[in-house]
């Protein structure tokens, strides 16, 4: 049990299907402010930052001797805390749902199709920093398709 009176499984559990809720919003309903901006943009992260916060403040004593995030010893020292490593969960999915809502948004100030921006959203989904590249670079063929239509226009 944590402070939070649930196990951590419990909390990674939360933590995840919060970003899942946030994750099947944006897909499915991206021209609404309201989810996009709102809700999957700042509720959701909200949430998460806040069971974050929480986690590193009861555990801020438990870092292990040499413990830390400047080498790969350090980090799995680090994360060999079942609370730390929760931590680091919601770090990435709250970081990755939040990059999803940029490219939601950033397509359509582009006038990309959502349909075309899905891929990049799965991959941004399951691999982070991936899905960023494949959504930038989407972003800047489309911008690449408009520039040439313009000029043989």
């Amino acid at each position: 049990m944590t402070a939070l009176g649930l196990s951590y499984d419990a909390l990674s559990s939360i933590a995840s299907n919060l970003a899942i809720v946030g994750w099947i919003a944006i897909v499915l309903l991206p021209k609404s402010d309201l989810v996009v901006k709102v809700i999957a943009r700042l509720v959701i992260p909200g949430l998460m930052a806040l069971l974050y916060v929480v986690l590193l403040a009861t555990h801020r004593g438990d870092v292990p001797q040499g413990g830390g995030l400047g080498s790969i010893d350090e980090m799995q020292l680090f994360f060999s805390v079942d609370g730390l490593m929760v931590v680091g969960w919601i770090h990435f999915m709250a970081w990755d749902l939040f990059a999803g809502t940029w490219e939601v948004e950033d397509s359509q100030k582009h006038g990309i199709a959502h349909l075309a921006v899905l891929p990049a959203l799965a991959a941004t989904f399951m691999l982070g920093p991936v899905g960023l590249l494949v959504y930038l670079l989407l972003r800047e063929t489309s911008r690449l398709i408009r520039r040439r239509k313009r000029i043989t226009a």
